[in-house]
């Protein structure tokens, strides 16, 4: 049986700073789904916003054959979905800070999930049964959208793009930040939208460690090579972990450290949404925490509130480097102390600045706006993005490079000035399994002084260091 022919790449070369200069020839035929992969900074995205139409190439032809549609468009039959798309259409023109005070915002900028919903009528009640349950749905309709976990944004942004019924669905990274569970629903709604909604499904991804049921086909990109192969799951490498949570020590650990970071009975909540209650924490020096929890039980909340970044923490009884916290000191002064990178610092850099620029701005925690990098530190920027081989890249804007490449800029940022407390929430987001090996390296050079202190947020076991000694658990209230 003959398939139908939906898009076809004849000698097409990408450019645009990728390494896809070798002509590239690709057919997708009617009934397969593709993952693509490849390393970071590979031309992944690139090659998807050639199929999507979204990036001119710069030399060849693209032919389509969208079939019974009402139009040939590709920008009316293919949709994208991505990481970085997380609620920036209201939040990345709005301060950073802005994130943890959404209980007074304007609805403007913070409208409520309920005035994004789409016509739900398009697609068959099983479906959107499996995004959410009925009672789950009401609750997330009167949440700003801001303030939605990343597990319940994803499966609203799948909602809001399968509502209409795209020929093909592009998604980039789409398991990036979710915990196990959310994972597996995400996984269960990808399988759906191929066999209930018959959705081709492009999936981009720099590892193979989660493949949800019914692709057909491996794109793979290596060294300028594009190549299509038959998937075969059986012969894809297992993840693998370094570390055991079962075996780290309690909380309740003694120890004669002085103390970084400490709070009493904190609770923390928005509108009718308690996120933490009665909570008490206690972070000493030379200590490294894993943090854990579910999507939405309040881990980057907790974080906000040890940065100074969330208003709440100045009417909680928080102690950050022996001093408590509204004693006088200026969020300067905290940070000084501090080496971060968060999804939502990702989010909110200024996408015109260079890597370089970027990573040497982290040393006085600007973000474009105060002190221009030293020819010393634009030194050691380029010194940090030698780790990662990606030196060459050290004048590209932030905004072109690829989203695996950011993070490594952002995480370069983050140690740079060999912070007393480095806190890394979710810090391999679309690293591929090489600079994840990379990252770990200097997590734990960093752990080997023991007069620093690390606090990390995954959702993955392999991902911690093995000198990871203590564990914080979140549970959803």
């Amino acid at each position: 049986m003959t398939h139908k022919k939906i898009i076809q790449l004849s000698d097409i070369v990408v450019g645009n700073n990728t390494p896809l200069t070798t002509p590239i020839n690709l057919s997708l035929f009617e009934g397969e789904q593709w993952i693509i992969y490849g390393a970071n900074g590979s031309g992944k995205t690139s090659l998807a916003k050639i199929i999507s139409s979204t990036q001119r190439p710069a030399a060849g032809s693209i032919y389509y054959n969208f079939g019974a549609t009402e139009t040939n468009s590709p920008s009316q039959n293919i949709a994208r979905i991505t990481f970085i798309d997380r609620h920036a259409a209201t939040t990345t023109d709005l301060p950073y800070q802005m994130r943890w005070n959404t209980t007074s915002a304007d609805p403007v900028y913070f409208p409520l999930a309920t005035d994004l919903l789409p016509d739900l009528s398009t697609l068959p009640h099983e479906f959107v049964d499996k995004l959410f349950s009925a009672n789950e749905l009401e609750k997330i309709k009167q949440k700003a959208i801001i303030s939605l976990s990343s597990g319940e944004y994803r499966r609203f942004q799948l909602l809001r793009i399968l509502s209409r019924r795209p020929t093909i669905l592009i998604a980039d990274n789409p398991f990036i930040g979710l915990d196990h569970d959310g994972c597996q629903q995400v996984s269960s709604l990808i399988t759906m939208a191929m066999e209930t909604l018959h959705i081709t499904i492009l999936m981009i991804t720099s590892r193979l460690n989660i493949l949800p049921n019914g692709f057909t086909h491996i794109v793979t990109i290596e060294k300028n090579n594009v190549t299509k192969e038959n998937l075969d799951k059986h012969s894809l490498p297992k993840p693998k972990s370094t570390c055991n949570l079962k075996n780290i020590k309690s909380t309740h650990s003694p120890t004669q450290n002085p103390i970084v970071a400490e709070g009493h009975n904190i609770t923390i909540k928005y509108n009718t949404q308690t996120l933490l209650q009665n909570f008490n924490f206690t972070i000493r020096r030379g200590q490294h925490w894993a943090l854990t929890g579910p999507n939405g039980s309040g881990k980057s909340t907790l974080l906000s509130l040890i940065c100074a970044d969330n208003p709440q923490s100045y009417a909680c009884n928080i102690s950050l480097f022996g001093k408590k916290r509204g004693s006088g000191e200026s969020i300067w002064e905290i940070k000084k102390h501090i080496g971060f990178v968060s999804p939502e610092m990702h989010r909110h850099t200024n996408t015109r600045q260079t890597a370089s620029d970027i990573i040497a701005r982290g040393i006085h925690d600007s973000q474009g706006k105060y002190k221009k990098p030293t020819p010393e530190a634009i030194k050691q920027a380029l010194t940090l993005l030698e780790k990662f081989n990606i030196h060459t890249k050290s004048e590209i804007p932030f905004g072109s490079l690829s989203s695996g490449e950011q993070r490594i800029v952002l995480l370069c940022r983050a140690f740079i000035k060999n912070p007393e407390l480095l806190i890394l929430d979710e810090p391999f987001h679309a690293l591929d399994d090489n600079n994840i090996s990379i990252a770990k390296k200097m997590i734990s050079q960093y752990c080997a002084n023991q007069n620093n202190t690390l606090i990390m947020v995954s959702h993955n076991a392999e991902e911690f260091p093995p000198e990871t000694d203590h564990i914080m658990t979140l549970s959803k209230n």
